[in-house]
Order: C-alpha cells, then sequence, then structure tokens
C-alpha cells in the first residue's frame, strides 16, 4: 500500500508501522474522520490472517460498552487483504505537520516517565485489562509498543494476540521479554488463571520499564542515579509483586493493584508519615512471612512446634499493623476560639494557642526590615494587604522552625460571586495570582463544594511549595465578602493535622450577623 491512495473509501494518510501480521496507517474516512487501519494481507500469511480476526472479533463485542478499550469502528476483507479500523493515537510529532502516533515506547526515548504521570498509565491499562479479563479474554502481549495515547488517556492496542478462556492456550504466544517463566518453557500448558498472570506479569515489566528507563531484560535491577523515596518504593513494590516468579505468588487481583497505585499516589502527593512508613514495612515483612509459611506448609505440618512459632510470630505482626483508633476530638480537651473577624465559632484543641492580630503585625513588620528580593518584597506587601483587612491566627505546633497553623480572614470578593465561579474559573484565578503574581510553585490537587452548619463553602486543597508544606482551605460566603479559614502545615505531619482541622471546621457555628 502506498500513502495518497485510497483503499476501500479510506485515504491513507501516513505509515505508522509494521508488525508480524501486517501494516498499520493513519488514514482518513469518508467523513473526514482521523482513524488508524491495519491491513493484514491473506495470501502471505495463509491462514494466519485468521488469527487476527478471532483476537478482533473477541475484542470488539467488549469495546461498544466499554470506554477504557481503544474502539474498533469498522472490519472488512476483499480478495487479498483483511483490515479494520480503530481509533488513532495521538500525533507526538512537534512540528504538527508530520505524525508520529504516540506511543509509550515513544515517550520513553526520551526517558523515564515521572511517578505520577506513570501511576496514571498503569491505572488507564489495569482499566482495560479488568475489562478484558471480566469478559473471559486475555491480551498476551501487552508491552510498551502497544500502548497507545488517545485523547491523552493509555489505551490498549493490538489485540491480534487475543483469545477466549475456552480456546486452548497450549503455545507460547506473546513478547519474550515480557512473558513471565512458567510461559517459556517448552512444556507450558496455559490455563485461565495462569494467562492472566501473565497479562499482569507484562503490565509489571511495562511500568518497570517506564519507571527506571531499562529493558525490560535488566529487570529487576535499578539505576544508580533512581531517587528512592517513599513513592517510588511503592512502584518498585508493585513491580516485584507483579512480576513475582511463581505464579501462585504474583499479584493478580485488580482491587489490590489499584490500591498499591492509589498509596503510591498518596505518599508522592502528601509524603509519609511515620506510621505508613512503619505499616508499610510491617507489610513487606508479613508479605514475606505469608509466602515463606505456605511454601513450607507441608514441612511445617511435620513439624508442629516450628508451625507454632511462626504462627505466634506472624500473629504479633498483625496485631501490630490492625489500625489505630482514628482520631476524634471528643477524647481531646478543647476550648471554644471566637473568630474577631467573622461571626463564628468553632471548637479547637486546648493546645492550639491563638495569637493576637498585633502579633502577627510584629511579625511583618520585622519581616520587612530584612533583605529581601523583589519577588519577596511582593509577597510581603500581599501580606500586609491582608493584615489590614483584619486576621486571627491560631499556632497548633511547631515542625523545626516552621510553625504549623491557621489562618482566619475576610476576602474583598463577594460570597454570591465567588460560589458562583466553576472549579476550573477557581484553579485559574487562584493560579494566576499566587503563580503569575507572587512566583509560588502553586499547586492545586482538589476543588469541592461541601457544607458546613448548613451553610455552602467551597475547600481548595493545594501548596504553593510543593516539597515543603501543604494547605486546606475553607471558602465561606459572607455578604460583600468571603471567609477564609486555611490550615498550612509541613509536608510530613499534613495527613494528620489535616484530619484533625477537618474535625475542627466541623464545629462551626455562625452568629446571626453572618449572611
Amino acid at each position: 500500500m502506498r500513502t495518497g491512495t485510497d483503499f476501500h473509501g479510506l485515504e491513507l494518510l501516513t505509515f505508522c508501522g509494521s508488525g508480524a501480521l501486517g501494516e498499520v496507517y493513519r488514514c482518513r474516512d469518508l467523513s473526514g474522520k482521523i482513524l488508524a487501519v491495519k491491513i493484514i494481507p491473506k495470501q502471505k500469511l495463509g491462514g494466519e490472517w485468521r488469527r487476527e480476526l478471532k483476537g478482533v472479533t473477541y475484542y470488539r463485542s467488549l469495546t461498544e460498552t466499554s470506554p477504557e478499550l481503544l474502539q474498533i469502528h469498522h472490519v472488512g476483507e476483499d480478495e487479498e487483504n483483511f483490515f479494520y479500523t480503530m481509533d488513532a493515537a495521538d500525533n507526538a510529532a512537534l512540528d504538527g505537520d508530520s505524525y508520529v502516533p504516540d506511543t509509550l515506547a515513544y515517550r520513553l526515548r526520551a526517558g523515564r516517565i515521572p511517578p505520577l504521570a506513570l501511576i496514571r498509565i498503569a491505572r488507564d491499562i489495569l482499566e482495560g485489562l479488568s475489562v478484558i479479563h471480566a469478559a473471559g479474554l486475555f491480551h498476551r502481549d501487552i508491552k510498551p509498543e502497544n500502548i497507545l495515547f488517545v485523547n491523552g488517556k493509555a489505551r490498549i492496542g493490538d489485540m491480534g494476540l487475543m483469545a477466549s478462556e475456552q480456546t486452548m492456550l497450549t503455545h507460547m504466544a506473546g513478547t519474550l521479554a515480557f512473558l513471565p517463566p512458567e510461559m517459556r518453557s517448552d512444556n507450558f500448558t496455559a490455563e485461565a488463571p495462569v494467562v492472566s498472570r501473565g497479562d499482569f506479569y507484562a503490565l509489571g515489566k511495562v511500568i518497570y520499564c517506564a519507571f527506571t528507563g531499562k529493558s525490560p531484560e535488566e529487570f529487576p535491577s535499578l539505576p544508580a542515579s533512581t531517587a528512592m523515596d517513599s513513592g517510588s518504593k511503592q512502584l518498585v513494590h508493585l513491580c516485584l509483586a507483579l512480576c513475582e516468579t511463581d505464579p501462585a505468588e504474583r499479584c493478580a487481583s485488580p482491587n489490590e493493584i489499584r490500591q498499591l497505585l492509589d498509596r503510591a499516589e498518596r505518599i508522592i502527593l502528601h509524603g509519609e508519615t511515620r506510621k505508613e512508613r512503619f505499616l508499610n514495612t510491617m507489610r513487606r515483612v508479613g508479605d514475606s512471612m505469608f509466602r515463606a509459611l505456605r511454601q513450607q506448609g507441608k514441612r511445617l505440618r511435620r513439624h508442629w512446634l516450628s508451625a507454632l512459632l511462626i504462627l505466634c510470630v506472624f500473629g504479633g505482626i498483625v496485631w501490630l499493623l490492625l489500625p489505630e483508633k482514628p482520631y476524634d476530638l471528643a477524647d481531646e480537651e478543647t476550648k471554644t476560639f471566637q473568630s474577631k473577624q467573622a461571626d463564628f465559632s468553632m471548637t479547637i484543641p486546648f493546645n492550639w494557642d491563638p495569637i493576637t492580630e498585633e502579633t502577627v503585625k510584629q511579625v511583618v513588620i520585622e519581616a520587612g526590615q530584612k533583605e529581601m528580593s523583589e519577588q519577596e518584597r511582593k509577597r510581603l506587601e500581599f501580606a500586609n494587604t491582608l493584615l489590614k483587612l483584619g486576621i486571627d491566627y491560631i499556632i497548633i505546633n511547631f515542625t523545626g522552625e516552621f510553625a504549623n497553623n491557621i489562618t482566619i480572614l475576610p476576602v474583598p470578593i463577594p460570597g454570591g460571586e465567588l460560589m458562583a465561579m466553576s472549579d476550573d474559573e477557581l484553579r485559574i484565578c487562584v493560579k494566576s495570582m499566587l503563580q503569575g503574581e507572587f512566583g509560588y510553585k502553586t499547586e492545586i490537587y482538589e476543588i469541592s463544594r461541601i457544607e458546613v452548619d448548613g451553610r455552602p463553602c467551597i475547600r481548595i486543597y493545594l501548596s504553593n511549595e510543593p516539597d515543603k508544606y501543604r494547605g486546606l482551605s475553607y471558602f465561606f460566603p459572607q455578604g460583600k465578602n468571603s471567609i477564609n479559614v486555611v490550615l498550612t502545615a509541613a509536608v510530613p505531619v499534613f495527613p494528620e493535622l489535616r484530619e484533625q482541622f477537618e474535625q475542627v471546621i466541623g464545629t462551626v457555628k455562625f452568629g446571626k450577623n453572618f449572611q
């Protein structure tokens, strides 16, 4: 086939690549829609082309109700070829005039994938695999070349090796480097649970390649330059769980994989507390002991005393892993805080210390006497503007020299106007001021709309210095102004203080003059 020619009403625009079974082109149909078409010559492959047809048939039965999958639009044949059209990958070309399919393999040419982006990609692949497996089908060729990006979302492509659970899979299929050890054996006889674990094994190798930038053959070695923070350790743990040599030990539960991805994302965004670090260590120890216990089960039955000792140790670890009682403000000695700037009160722990407005002003005055950059000067002027509006300040505790704190201040934005803004407008407004005007590295993680004491408010989870601090901000509409109540805390203690702060916010009582 040649680009620029017509093929069954499809204008072939760009040659994308070829494989063992056929060639893929970017094309345009009669309606002007951009698609991809795979063309498979029948005579060249003999009866092998029917294997692709069978895989496409299995796969297409899922796509109409599954947006997580790459969509198949048309399947056809003529005397010489079998072909089908599907969603086209995004264009990764920088100039915009040429076309380069955006695949994970292409992105890996530029180096490793950042952890947060990798977690989103892994979730997309996992959701696609979950749909395929739930239908009794298996992909059998998960690899970076077969991960396409369509409208920015990762989608699984190349379904030619897909097979049903009823099919007798008595031969090896897929790409060798991404096949689990048991499938490389000459005596391999596939069963459905084994093949599904094979897809998850390949997913683990894909995550490994994307995280390290290394080839699948180099698994499980890590580059010397790999920054092994807590979130990265979670990704490595996930790779090892998915690529376990023993199929019976291999992680093959979509829910468990989702939990590991969620945990990695949470730790990357919010940091890992000492409690989480301890629990994660104990989980790994528990997993190792449970694996050893299962592998040595027969031997331990013959040696009951050893079994009893191990079970006692394992029971102790399980006891340590039991979740602690969650924070409850009702268990604390408390006091009532009355805001001077707004007609509301709230219950706070007794050891939280409200600071007078005069003290805050004196700190700002002293800060202004030091040498500072132009950007720092603008931030100080902004702080002075807020002070003139009035401010309440509560110190919770200290992390090093930083005071984890709560501020309450009026914001000169009419409450009705604030509540009418969309989430996108809020995000743009906050970022344009904090990033653009004051030069902060502002990140907004979540915007939600809730009620407190029967009144609507907007909650924004953000950070101006993501590597140091986190902030949780509540905006309450109050006539011509809005009241902003903000927790600012260092990353290591933020999860704990956020839990306490949200319980304190739940005690807010508004006065009669709050409108």
